[in-house]
C-alpha cells in the first residue's frame, strides 16, 4: 500500500483499494484536508502519486496490524472511532475521527507499527485516504508550509492525549465527561452562544472514550441536561451554557482559562462571546 500508485495498481486492485491516478476525480479532494490545504505542487504531486483511497462501510471495523505500519491514514469523508483493544479483551477509546482528522499520524512518521490492537470502526460509510509516512517526510522538505502543519497537528495531538491521560488519571467520571463534551465543542458550531455539535458520539462511544460505563455516561449527561449545561436533540448536541460547563471543568482539573486549548477555537471568540473572557479579565484586574 506504500508503493507508488503507478507499480501497486494490481495489488491495490486486488485489495479494493484505488489509486487517485485511475480517476482524476479523486485527486482533488486531497487538497480539501486541512494539512494539504496550502502546500506546493511538488509536495502535493508526490503526495497525490502514492495515496491508496480505501472506502468502508458503515459498521465496517478494520484491525491495523503490522501490514500498516508507516502509513498515515486521513479521513476525507465520514466519521470513525479508534479503539485500542487489548489481548484480555479490555478496550479504549482513544479518538472520534471526523472529515480531515489523522490516524496514525505520529507512527506513520516515525515508520513504527502501530499500537497493539488498533481499530478504526466506521460510524458512517467512510472514504480513507493513506499515505506512507515516508513520503510525507519528503513533501515537507519540499514544502515548509506542509512541515510546519504536520509539527503543529502533531503538538495538538499530543497536548490531546496529556489531558485525556490527565483525566483519566485525576477525575471522576463528571469531570471526564465534562473534558470530552469541551473537546468535542471545538469542532462544533457557536450560535446564539451556544455550541452545536452535529452527529455526536453515541453514550457508548462516549463511555469508551472516557474509559466509563455507559450506564454512568447516560446518567451525567442527563444530570447536565437537568443543570441546563446541555440539551439533547436528535442527531445533535448542544451545550446551552459554555461558561458553567467551562468553569466547572476548571474547578475539577485545575487548569488556567488562559491556558485552556491554546490557539484552539473556545480559547478565542467563543469564550468571549460567551463572557467567559470579559469575566476572567474583570477578576484579574481587581
Amino acid at each position: 500500500m506504500n508503493m507508488p500508485a503507478t507499480q501497486a495498481t494490481p495489488r491495490a486492485a486486488a485489495s479494493g483499494l484505488a489509486s487517485p491516478r485511475e480517476s482524476t476525480r479523486a485527486r482533488a479532494p486531497l487538497s480539501e484536508l486541512h494539512l494539504f490545504a496550502d502546500i506546493n505542487d511538488a509536495a502535493f504531486d508526490l503526495i497525490s502519486a502514492s495515496a491508496v483511497f480505501k472506502t468502508v462501510r458503515k459498521r465496517q471495523v478494520l484491525v491495523l496490524d503490522q501490514n500498516w505500519r508507516g502509513k498515515a491514514i486521513f479521513v476525507l469523508t465520514g466519521a470513525c472511532r479508534v479503539t485500542a483493544v487489548a489481548p484480555n479483551g479490555e478496550s479504549l477509546g482513544l479518538a472520534s475521527a471526523l472529515r480531515g482528522d489523522a490516524i496514525e499520524l505520529a507512527s506513520a512518521l516515525a515508520d513504527s507499527e502501530p499500537m497493539t490492537g488498533l481499530r478504526i470502526t466506521a460510524d458512517e460509510a467512510s472514504q480513507l485516504v493513506l499515505v506512507p509516512g515516508a513520503v510525507l517526510t519528503a513533501a515537507s522538505q519540499l514544502c515548509p508550509a506542509l512541515m510546519s502543519a504536520l509539527v503543529k497537528h502533531l503538538a495538538s495531538e499530543q497536548v490531546t492525549t496529556a489531558w485525556r491521560l490527565f483525566e483519566a488519571r485525576t477525575l471522576d467520571l463528571r469531570g471526564r465527561l465534562q473534558g470530552e463534551l469541551l473537546r468535542l465543542g471545538e469542532r462544533g458550531e457557536l450560535q446564539r452562544g451556544a455550541i452545536y455539535i452535529d452527529k455526536p458520539p453515541t453514550q457508548r462511544e462516549l463511555a469508551a472514550l472516557i474509559g466509563a460505563a455507559r450506564e454512568g455516561v447516560a446518567r451525567r449527561l442527563s444530570d447536565f441536561e437537568n443543570e441546563g449545561l446541555i440539551e439533547r436533540r436528535p442527531g445533535q448536541l448542544v451545550i446551552t451554557n459554555i461558561r458553567k460547563l467551562v468553569e466547572d471543568y476548571y474547578a475539577q482539573s485545575g487548569r488556567v482559562l488562559d491556558a485552556y486549548a491554546p490557539g484552539g477555537r473556545l480559547a478565542g471568540p467563543w469564550l468571549a462571546q460567551s463572557g467567559l473572557l470579559q469575566k476572567h479579565t474583570s477578576n484579574a484586574g481587581e
